[in-house]
């Protein structure tokens, strides 16, 4: 079977108005989204911070499993450069004690930050829970490791939708 590619005029308002005359709709071009436009802006990663590289890796098999698009950043000046590089983060699992850039000083470049500030960060930490809720981090979450790969994928899923179907049986 030869494949054709038929070349189609753009449809323009007034060709449309010839089927149904509306004064109220603008002339021009019509500038509709493609199927790509619209699931590339549904994907919505997860960006996973944590200098422990086998925490990384269980925290990110497990979501990915469950459906999730996963980005990793081994200190907080990575994450920060994953941000401001990429606009489809839907929600930081941010580890606190990290050597470079640690938890806290990350939130603060994050929450100073208009085009970051928005994104919601759950914090996943070791440290005692009573200590870190002390702190100003206005994290939208809090996980106590060791946190069972469930609730995190729970909890995870309360702020991103999974990007596809999960390949997982508990």
């Amino acid at each position: 079977m030869l494949d054709r590619k038929v070349r189609r005029k753009p449809v323009t308002v007034p060709d449309l108005v010839r089927l149904n005359p509306d004064p109220t709709i603008p002339s021009g071009p019509l500038d509709l989204p493609t199927a790509k436009d619209a699931s590339a802006s549904a994907v919505q990663y997860v960006l996973l911070v944590d200098d422990d590289p086998s925490v990384r890796e269980m925290f990110s098999q497990a979501l990915r499993l469950a459906g999730f698009d996963v980005m990793e950043a081994a200190t907080g000046s990575e994450a920060l450069e994953r941000l401001r590089a990429n606009t489809q983060i839907g929600v930081i699992l941010l580890d606190l004690k990290m050597p470079d850039m640690d938890g806290w000083r990350f939130r603060l470049a994050q929450r100073t930050d208009p085009r970051m500030a928005a994104i919601p960060t759950i914090i996943t930490t070791g440290a005692p829970l009573s200590e870190v809720l002390d702190c100003d981090l206005k994290a939208a979450d809090y996980l106590l490791k060791p946190v069972g790969l469930e609730h995190l994928i729970s909890v995870v899923s309360h702020y991103v939708k999974p990007a596809r179907e999960p390949n997982l049986v508990w």
